[in-house]
């Protein structure tokens, strides 16, 4: 249950709007260095207590509550008293197979050994082991970040602006996490009110979850079928189905597609058809149900792919704004819709200055600011301080 915000602050007063942005009506959480350990159920009453803090234990890691609780610090959620909570979107691009993934990620099978390289498998290929657990060496590229912002504008653009009517430019708030994702954070205060199940819904919208394509005006008796200049998920399943058929592969529709059509020659027909203000939605061998696994087939592909629990936590803790992600020491920085267009992590991310002597056990190439290191193998080198506390960070190098 979401209470409302104590009397003695009126929830319509332009006092109100202020005095719960603060941070003594969020809780905190530290993961630390020495021990290793993490902590949660803190509050700072003022924000000099809290960079005192911070200041003297050096966290490895920061978050904060994304609700607001009357009693931020105690022990367990029911005896916080909830107040509200943003609404929040979680991407992160290790959650999405970006081909050059294979190129710069690695896992090891713990269990038998067995490596290979991009995204860690969800069961061990090695004969005679079925683990599922995977130790991951992940590293952040150019390529995966454009992939991950062009998520963020597609989540943005597509589905909070045109279908929830959210105004970019002041209804919202993005913040790179430090490392391979961003957050959407939504200003707008009525969202704040939403419960679980109203959080679970949005999220299951814009990922097309459960979408059934009947509802949505699609079958083959139809006399409106939906059609690629529509608005919602009628248009927005049509654009996609276009986009699969031009970017898949002949293996991958012939996974959908019965053998007893030419795929060239569907692909060219369908995507033709397609982008026609009344397309029939009609091909020979093709049966309203291949159309449906065809319609899925690119939902599950080109659906926003947000981090679900994050959505629909209402005690979720997310990264602080302004801290550093203890993975890379990148700068947790939040920005404006505007500012995202131009924004590179690989720069405006960077905040030390200064160089320092590592031993660098490996690495690839990675750039840092307009420098490009590496790779590295078995080096001591003098590097810039951002670029060694990226590789200390990683767990790759020491000190010397």
């Amino acid at each position: 249950m979401i209470r409302r915000p104590p009397r003695s602050t009126p929830s319509n007063s332009s006092a109100a709007s202020d005095v719960y942005k603060r941070q003594e009506y969020r809780e905190f959480g530290f993961f630390y260095w020495e021990p290793s350990k993490f902590v949660r159920h803190l509050r700072f009453i003022n924000i000099e207590n809290l960079a005192k803090h911070i200041i003297s234990k050096v966290p490895k890691h920061i978050y904060s509550s994304a609700a607001r609780y009357e009693v931020p610090n105690a022990p367990n959620m029911k005896l916080k008293s909830l107040i509200d909570c943003e609404l929040i979107f979680d991407l992160d691009v290790d959650h999405i197979p970006t081909p050059c993934k294979k190129d710069h990620d690695k896992w090891v099978c713990k269990q038998c050994g067995t490596t290979g390289t991009g995204m860690a498998p969800k069961t061990c290929p090695a004969k005679k082991c079925e683990s599922h657990s995977f130790e991951e060496m992940s590293w952040e590229c150019e390529k995966c970040m454009e992939i991950a912002k062009s998520e963020i504008f597609s989540i943005i653009e597509e589905f909070l602006s045109n279908d929830f009517g959210l105004n970019p430019k002041t209804d919202l708030f993005i913040v790179f996490s430090g490392r391979r994702g961003y957050h959407i954070h939504i200003e707008n205060e009525i969202y704040r009110k939403l419960d679980s199940n109203a959080r679970r819904e949005i999220v299951d919208y814009i990922m097309g979850k459960g979408l059934v394509p009947s509802y949505h005006g699609f079958s083959l008796k139809s006399g409106n079928k939906p059609n690629k200049f529509e608005t919602g998920w009628r248009g927005r399943m049509t654009r996609f189905v276009i986009k699969f058929l031009k970017e898949s592969s002949p293996n991958e529709l012939l996974k959908i597609l019965t053998r007893r059509v030419n795929i060239i020659n569907v692909k060219k027909d369908l995507v033709a058809q397609l982008n026609s203000r009344n397309p029939s939605w009609s091909y020979p061998n093709i049966g309203e149900q291949t159309w449906v696994n065809l319609i899925n087939a690119a939902i599950e592909k080109y659906g926003a792919k947000v981090d679900q629990p994050v959505t629909i936590d209402l005690h979720r803790l997310i990264r602080l704004p302004g801290s550093l992600h203890g993975k890379t020491g990148f700068l947790v920085k939040k920005m404006s819709y505007n500012e995202l267009e131009k924004f590179d992590p690989f720069s405006h991310a960077q905040v030390f200055e200064g160089s320092i002597r590592i031993h660098v056990h490996t690495a690839p190439q990675f750039r840092i600011g307009n420098e490009n290191f590496g790779p590295f193998k078995d080096q001591k080198i003098e590097l810039p301080m951002s670029a060694a506390i990226y590789l200390l960070c990683k767990g790759v190098a020491n000190l010397l």
